[in-house]
């Protein structure tokens, strides 16, 4: 048996339709003044899309869409709320947790480890007490992300030294029971100003030093295989 589509017993709408109805209860404004706007790159964005906007054969594109989507949710260890919230958000759907690990917080996060689902500990910098809290929570099935050059970027200065901070890659890695990978913090470019055009190339130039570093710095060269990027979501 053929599972029906989503809103499969609707008819069809026409984009023609759709505008001609959004026209009569605008009660005379104007379509383009009042329901489109101009992003940062120079696209027009409008308040509704359809088939007919697809370029022809765009549907050739569809296999090279993932098959499947994790759902993760941003954890805050820091209170009995943020552990209260990631709790309800794996109840109601969610595949995982990512949280921010920081010299701050690194301490706190036993709440976080006893909730069920998938993990990935984004660390913010390696501070002893960090390096405490890995082996106390030496887990196959947690991920923890390092992002130096993220860091750099935030901040303007290494937080010890260029190959220092390098370096602590190989540490977390021997530290630490579980998966270790990068984090490409895209999303930092766009909050500084950066338009979405120029999040997606200072990312690629961010991911390309990592490439370059690898050569003096081994630890890096197994977490090239599949880095994880951090993008900013917007309209």
């Amino acid at each position: 048996m053929k599972t029906p589509k989503p809103f499969w017993d609707f008819e069809p709408v026409s984009a023609r339709a759709w505008k001609q109805k959004i026209q009569a209860d605008l009660k005379g404004g104007d379509y383009n003044e009042l329901l489109t706007w101009r992003s940062p790159e120079g696209i027009t964005v409008k308040p509704f899309y359809s088939e007919e906007d697809l370029p022809a054969g765009s549907g050739e594109n569809a296999s090279r869409q993932p098959l499947n989507w994790q759902i993760g949710h941003a954890a805050h260890p820091e209170s009995e709320e943020g552990i209260s919230l990631a709790r309800e958000a794996l109840e109601q759907g969610a595949d995982g947790l990512l949280t921010t690990v920081n010299p701050e917080n690194s301490g706190k996060l036993t709440g976080v480890k006893a909730l069920p689902g998938a993990k990935w500990f984004d660390l913010r910098g390696i501070a002893p007490e960090t390096l405490e809290t890995l082996k106390e929570m030496a887990d196959a099935s947690h991920e923890w992300l390092l992002d130096p050059i993220g860091d750099l970027v935030a901040t303007g200065n290494w937080r010890e030294g260029m190959a220092s901070d390098l370096n602590g890659l190989g540490t977390v890695i021997n530290t630490s029971a579980g998966k270790t990978g990068l984090a490409i913090h895209l999303s930092q470019y766009q909050n500084a100003g950066a338009t979405r055009v120029q999040e997606l190339a200072y990312g690629l130039a961010h991911a390309h030093e990592y490439l370059l570093r690898a050569a003096e710095t081994p630890d890096i060269q197994p977490l090239l295989d599949q880095p994880v990027f951090l993008v900013a979501v917007g309209n």
